[in-house]
């Protein structure tokens, strides 16, 4: 994907190329609270994440999403301004 729509496409190649980063069991859970708009488990097991774990592990991907954005478009800025003259 190319970055074409200024600012908000590079965020979006950066969010695309930090997702790819995910574990898989980050990126299910992930889907998950996208699609469904709050996360719940295929069936009530003992072992079944609690409604305050899924919350808590969905904060630690936002936050290392969130950074990884971050670097990602860093990355990218000496390549925007050598581009720009």
């Amino acid at each position: 994907m190319e970055a074409k729509h200024g600012g908000t496409g590079l965020y979006l190649d950066a969010l695309r190329r930090c997702r790819e980063k995910l574990d898989a069991a980050d990126e299910e859970l992930l889907e998950r609270s996208l699609c469904r708009g709050s996360w719940q488990p295929p069936n009530r097991r003992p072992t079944a994440p609690t409604p305050t774990g899924v919350c808590n592990s969905l904060t630690r991907i936002q936050r290392w999403l969130f950074e990884c954005i971050r670097i990602e478009l860093a990355r990218q800025e000496p390549f925007r301004e050598r581009n720009a003259h």
